[in-house]
């Protein structure tokens, strides 16, 4: 069998949510084949799955586009889905050609609508899979654009041509959706090995381990203007000034994300679905930047704060280093009970018994069986 993944690249959080569900797919099927269409680069792939994969460099979808970290242009996005739009069933048939030469029994999409709708040109079997989609998305940033009306009826009936959008917890309302089925949270649950870390780093067992992350998205941070913040040491991305003494590079650990952030004391990031509910399941501290204007945000804090804990921090406060006083509060906060990410366990059952081709569980989505059919032009 041969699984086709088509992973959005706004971000790392995509792939973050896909890849613990196909890592246990993977187990479930060995023998299964796995390709990934995505921009999001190989070697982070292969740090989240360490399974055997093809690898596709190819985008399907927009996302949004961003004047920052934190800032969404909302012109260029509204500008960006007109141009794809403007000859759409060019673009489906086009992703429909190159579904057809990749040869997947079945299509799982987080979350791009075209790669939903080349699949079903094609005849082949697929799934939208996700917290969000781009309809929501496209809506919230560009709903006064004048050609919107057309655009989100061409991509709300992408979305329909899937035979069931696979939701999972915390998600974005999708009520407008047919067929979407829900799941529990996705999270990867790695040992601590902070005593490893600390020993590798030769630091004491006394000091604070703080990951900084922002899901592959550029800050341009020089944290060597940083006040000094002893008993601290930060992991932070590769591109930040890193001064020396108090700052590591995360690519200098040369460990996976999931095992940095089990085993740090506190994580520093925007919210987003990976950071959230990874920090949320392993009992990790989130301190985020908030991003106002991003439709997700409020669901996702909201659920974090029902299930771990979270402070927020303006960015300025962030770019300045500011953050004892933060750190030394998140640190003194209770943690509650650590939700258990079962939506690993029910999204991969789920696809297994579509790929496996027994529909018992499943007598609603006959379309999931990988078979062949027709191409249709139309």
């Amino acid at each position: 069998m041969h699984l086709l993944i088509d992973i959005s690249h706004h971000g790392f959080g995509h792939l973050g949510q896909t890849a613990p569900v196909i890592a246990r797919l993977s187990r479930q099927l060995p023998g299964l084949s796995l390709t990934f269409r995505t921009t999001v680069p190989r070697r982070h792939i292969a740090s989240r799955l360490p399974v055997r994969f093809n690898h596709v460099a190819k985008a399907t979808d927009i996302g949004v586009i961003m004047n920052s970290l934190l800032e969404v242009d909302r012109g260029a996005t509204a500008n960006a889905y007109a141009a794809v739009h403007v000859n759409w069933q060019a673009a489906v048939d086009a992703c429909a050609r190159e579904t057809e030469v990749l040869a997947p029994d079945l299509v799982l999409s987080n979350a791009s609508y075209l790669a939903l709708a080349g699949a079903a040109r094609a005849g082949i079997p697929c799934l939208g899979y996700g917290s969000l989609n781009w309809v929501d998305i496209y809506r919230f940033y560009c709903i006064q654009d004048r050609r919107a009306p057309l655009i989100l009826d061409q991509m709300m009936a992408a979305y329909a041509s899937a035979s069931t959008f696979l939701t999972i917890t915390p998600h974005l309302p999708m009520a407008w959706l047919p067929g979407t089925r829900q799941f529990g949270p996705v999270a990867q649950i790695v040992r601590d090995r902070r005593a490893e870390i600390l020993a590798r780093l030769g630091l004491g067992p006394s000091v604070r381990l703080v990951l900084v992350a922002f899901g592959g998205m550029p800050l341009p941070i020089d944290c060597s203007a940083w006040p000094t913040l002893p008993g601290s040491h930060f992991l932070t991305p590769r591109d930040w000034c890193i001064p020396g003494d108090g700052f590591t590079s995360i690519d200098r650990m040369d460990l996976p994300f999931e095992d940095l952030l089990r085993s740090c004391d506190a994580v520093i990031s925007k919210p987003g679905y990976g950071i959230v509910v990874e920090a949320a399941c392993n009992g990790t501290p989130l301190i985020y930047v908030p991003r106002h204007d991003w439709p997700e945000q409020d669901i996702l804090i909201n659920w974090l704060e029902d299930h771990g804990v979270a402070r927020r921090i303006p960015a300025d406060r962030l770019i300045e280093g500011d953050l004892g006083a933060p750190l030394d509060d998140i640190m003194a906060a209770p943690v509650s009970s650590e939700p258990r990410p079962t939506g690993i366990s029910e999204a991969a059952r789920y696809l297994h018994t579509c790929l496996a081709g027994d529909q018992a569980d499943l007598p609603d989505q006959s379309s999931c069986l990988p078979r062949r059919v027709a191409h249709a032009s139309a």
